[in-house]
Protein backbone atom coordinates (compact mmCIF):
# COMPACT_ATOMS: atom_id res chain seq x y z
CA UNK A 1 0.00 0.00 0.00
CA UNK A 2 1.35 3.60 -0.89
CA UNK A 3 -0.84 5.79 2.07
CA UNK A 4 -4.09 6.87 1.96
CA UNK A 5 -5.80 10.14 0.84
CA UNK A 6 -8.27 11.36 3.19
CA UNK A 7 -11.17 14.37 1.59
CA UNK A 8 -13.57 15.62 4.15
CA UNK A 9 -16.12 18.32 2.83
CA UNK A 10 -18.37 20.32 5.00
CA UNK A 11 -21.81 19.48 4.61
CA UNK A 12 -23.27 21.08 7.96
CA UNK A 13 -22.28 22.50 11.07
CA UNK A 14 -19.86 19.69 12.58
CA UNK A 15 -21.15 17.55 9.63
CA UNK A 16 -18.50 16.22 6.97
CA UNK A 17 -18.88 14.03 3.98
CA UNK A 18 -16.03 11.76 3.95
CA UNK A 19 -14.16 9.83 1.16
CA UNK A 20 -11.33 7.58 1.68
CA UNK A 21 -8.86 5.91 -0.42
CA UNK A 22 -5.98 3.70 -0.22
CA UNK A 23 -4.43 2.11 -3.46
CA UNK A 24 -7.65 1.36 -5.66
CA UNK A 25 -10.23 1.47 -3.52
CA UNK A 26 -12.11 4.17 -2.08
CA UNK A 27 -14.59 4.26 0.51
CA UNK A 28 -17.85 7.14 1.68
CA UNK A 29 -19.66 7.82 4.30
CA UNK A 30 -21.00 10.41 6.80
CA UNK A 31 -18.69 11.98 9.86
CA UNK A 32 -20.28 13.94 12.62
CA UNK A 33 -18.35 15.16 15.50
CA UNK A 34 -20.56 16.29 18.66
CA UNK A 35 -20.23 19.56 20.73
CA UNK A 36 -18.05 17.21 23.37
CA UNK A 37 -15.91 16.78 20.01
CA UNK A 38 -16.62 12.96 19.88
CA UNK A 39 -16.47 11.72 16.36
CA UNK A 40 -18.98 9.03 14.54
CA UNK A 41 -19.28 7.69 10.73
CA UNK A 42 -22.19 6.60 9.27
CA UNK A 43 -22.36 3.46 7.45
CA UNK A 44 -19.47 3.08 4.93
CA UNK A 45 -19.83 2.37 1.63
CA UNK A 46 -18.48 -0.34 0.83
CA UNK A 47 -17.77 -1.55 4.41
CA UNK A 48 -14.63 -1.80 6.58
CA UNK A 49 -12.09 0.77 5.13
CA UNK A 50 -9.13 0.03 6.91
CA UNK A 51 -8.63 1.06 10.72
CA UNK A 52 -6.15 3.58 10.11
CA UNK A 53 -7.66 5.70 7.72
CA UNK A 54 -10.07 6.08 10.34
CA UNK A 55 -8.21 6.65 12.78
CA UNK A 56 -6.35 9.75 10.94
CA UNK A 57 -10.26 10.98 10.18
CA UNK A 58 -10.82 11.03 13.40
CA UNK A 59 -7.43 12.58 14.87
CA UNK A 60 -7.95 15.79 12.11
CA UNK A 61 -11.41 15.96 13.16
CA UNK A 62 -10.35 16.34 16.76
CA UNK A 63 -7.75 19.04 16.23
CA UNK A 64 -10.08 20.91 14.49
CA UNK A 65 -12.76 20.22 16.90
CA UNK A 66 -10.12 21.72 19.68
CA UNK A 67 -9.40 25.07 17.64
CA UNK A 68 -13.18 25.76 17.72
CA UNK A 69 -13.13 25.89 21.61
CA UNK A 70 -11.67 29.49 21.77
CA UNK A 71 -13.73 32.40 21.88
CA UNK A 72 -13.92 34.08 18.06
CA UNK A 73 -12.97 30.56 16.84
CA UNK A 74 -12.74 30.37 13.13
CA UNK A 75 -15.41 28.77 10.81
CA UNK A 76 -15.25 24.97 10.42
CA UNK A 77 -13.21 24.42 7.02
CA UNK A 78 -15.36 23.80 3.89
CA UNK A 79 -12.88 20.91 2.53
CA UNK A 80 -10.05 18.87 4.69
CA UNK A 81 -7.31 16.70 2.36
CA UNK A 82 -4.81 14.82 3.98
CA UNK A 83 -2.28 11.81 2.73
CA UNK A 84 -0.59 9.86 5.07
CA UNK A 85 1.51 7.28 4.95
CA UNK A 86 0.71 3.57 5.48
CA UNK A 87 1.17 1.45 8.50
CA UNK A 88 3.39 -0.97 6.53
CA UNK A 89 5.35 1.84 4.07
CA UNK A 90 8.99 2.31 5.16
Amino acid sequence: MSGGRLNLVLEGERRYAVEISAGDQTWHASLEIDPAGHVGFGAWQPPDPPAWLCQTATAVMRAEWRARQVPDAPPWPRRITRWRRGPDDV
